[in-house]
């Protein structure tokens, strides 16, 4: 017990505490770094651990829409069920996208309880049958909403993406074809088999200069 003086066997002992992740733990006196003590007959010995506070490292970079697919090429399934919609954290931290929410203008989903690592793509899409469409790298975060759709079904000629947190905090948007509700104008529609994607991961100007049509998607890249 801290503070307390304990009588113990002679021989090897280790001072310890349990660890808390918000703390470093020194350990100095008669103790070794790592704890250890060797006692002898007669000896009275003390340890101290001395628990400094860690700074939490800022969260930086943001959690984006990264890429929308709408209008499915030959083999890639059928709309809306095998449309998809990608994420990518660009923050420092890992993200528990519980209660998170995607919508398209005529609907939305509530995101499960799912951990993005910091650095990975998410693939959101209403049906199960979708990521096997793709080769998507083993990290990938694959998603398959409650609903059978994203929102209420992606419209080719015109419709947005939005991302909320679970405090209803709008994250980002993209618009395309004759939705202006993100961008006015909006990014130009993709051709069938395309996708509109960012073109960095990392830089929003909340601008559709950031997008540009994609002939090949790259779904988790």
């Amino acid at each position: 017990t801290s503070g307390v003086q304990t009588t113990v066997a002679i021989g090897a002992h280790t001072v310890s505490e349990t660890p808390d992740s918000g703390y470093t733990a020194t350990i100095s006196g008669d103790c070794a770094a790592d704890g250890t003590i060797t006692l002898a007959a007669g000896d009275v010995k003390s340890c101290t651990i001395t628990n400094n506070d860690n700074v939490p490292v800022p969260p930086v970079g943001a959690l984006l829409i990264t890429e929308v697919a709408y209008d499915l090429g030959t083999g890639k399934g059928t709309e809306p069920g095998n449309e998809w919609v990608e994420l990518y954290n660009g923050t420092n931290s890992d993200i528990n996208l519980s209660g998170f929410v995607i919508r398209d203008s005529t609907g939305s989903d509530i995101l499960p309880d799912v951990v993005l690592p910091a650095g990975k793509f998410a693939f959101i899409s209403g049906s199960s049958t979708t990521a096997g469409l793709w080769s998507l790298p083993a990290e990938t975060v694959v998603i398959v909403l409650a609903n059978s759709t994203i929102g209420g079904g992606l419209a080719n000629g015109g419709d947005m993406v939005a991302l909320e947190n679970a405090s209803a905090v709008a994250l980002d948007a993209v618009s395309w074809g004759s939705n202006t509700t993100a961008f006015s104008p909006s990014v130009p529609g993709a051709d069938e088999g395309h996708s509109i994607a960012r073109s960095s991961n990392t830089i929003d100007t909340n601008m559709a200069a950031d997008w540009t049509d994609l002939e090949t998607p790259t779904p988790g890249l």
